[in-house]
């Protein structure tokens, strides 16, 4: 019984934890989202919030790109207020502010593959 025991938790310990989809989170505040240029798995989830002001999180270019808003048009207009938005597919994703362009830009690049966690990351996720 203590045999199956102990080889059942060291079975536990040894396995692979498959990595669960990851949160990150941009601040959108001072006419500027940071980070702006990010590298994200595919299913993983970005965490726009708001710090100051009054923003949009539009996807495409610029005002001027025909996709302009396709994936995702949100307004943040009140501290602390935010949006989420799931990347499924790999590739890069631009977005903008709609009041503040030219320079309220950023880029989400989403990888084929999982981006890989820290090593504190990977130590938390034994304990939860």
């Amino acid at each position: 019984m203590l045999r199956r025991l102990l080889i059942g938790l060291l079975a536990g310990v040894l396995m692979p934890v498959a990595a669960g989809a990851a949160v990150v989170t941009i601040t959108v505040a001072n006419n500027s989202f940071t980070p702006n240029d990010i590298t994200i798995g595919q299913h993983d989830t970005v965490h726009w919030v708001l710090a100051s002001g009054c923003h949009t999180v539009t996807s495409g270019v610029d005002l001027n790109d025909p996709d302009k808003g396709v994936l995702f048009d949100a307004t943040v207009c009140s501290n602390g207020a935010s949006f989420d938005y799931t990347f499924d597919t790999p590739g890069n994703f631009p977005y903008f502010c709609q009041f503040h362009l030219p320079g309220m830009t950023g880029t989400v690049r989403v990888a084929t593959t999982a981006v890989q966690p820290t090593a504190w990351a990977k130590i938390k996720a034994l304990y939860h």
